[in-house]
């Protein structure tokens, strides 16, 4: 069942994020949105893997696909150098599959909106109340708190980390403008990560056939040249 969910809520999640693309965009399809959209899919289906049946895996996939392809706006309100969309695939999409469905080992009442006993029961020994499929109202709350708590938790302990890293020498969080400019590759690394001279250089052809300027000649000039020939 853990398979099956799993590449559903993928599946689903990348079309999601193909579909909205298409509409909101240039009306057209792209790799880059279909393989956002699996990941968020990923994501949010992680913590409900082996505790969903698989029409809410559908749901999941594109509830998780649609609210991270909406979260990419973000970064643009608050100004956020976030080019890979990491907050808004993996943080929204980890607090979407968190509300929809939760379970953790040693806490058998911990489940969310889609999490079904049945499903857990298929191993043979795993209880589980169950969410709103089982009528498990509260539990949204519980899951809730779980999320702001975490969130907090995880952005705290962060913050400090990098805190104390930007103080320490040779670990500084950012680069120089003229580091960042002419690139990380080149300024950390002394390499090139991708080479684009191909695409920057147009090259020259080898052989060019000398240009001749030819200037067609009116119909007088015609006829005079026909009345020198004929004298």
């Amino acid at each position: 069942m853990a398979c099956i969910v799993t590449n559903l809520a993928a599946s689903v999640g990348g079309l999601t994020w193909l579909i909205i693309d298409f509409i909101q965009l240039e009306r057209r399809w792209g790799a880059i949105g279909w393989c956002s959209g699996a990941v968020a899919g990923l994501v949010a289906i992680t913590p409900a893997a082996g505790f969903v049946p698989p029409w809410s895996a559908v749901v999941i996939g594109a509830v998780a696909s649609a609210c991270c392809n909406h979260a990419t706006r973000l970064k643009y309100y608050f100004n956020i150098d976030d080019q890979l969309d990491v907050f808004a695939i993996h943080c929204v999409g980890g607090i979407v599959g968190n509300l929809l469905t939760y379970f953790l080992d040693g806490f058998p009442n911990d489940s969310g909106i889609f999490a079904a006993d049945y499903i857990a029961a298929l191993d043979g020994f795993t209880k589980i109340r169950g969410g709103w499929i089982n009528h498990n109202y509260i539990q949204l709350a519980y899951q809730l708190c779980n999320c702001v708590t975490g969130f907090l938790y995880a952005f705290t302990v962060t913050y400090l980390i990098l805190l104390v890293m930007n103080y320490i020498p040779g670990l500084s969080l950012r680069v120089s403008v003229e580091s960042e400019l002419r690139g990380i590759d080149h300024s950390e690394l002394g390499q090139s990560a991708y080479d684009l001279q191909e695409f920057e250089a147009v090259p020259e052809p080898l052989y060019s056939a000398p240009s001749q300027s030819v200037t067609p000649s009116s119909g007088a000039d015609q006829m005079s040249e026909k009345e020198k020939k004929a004298e």
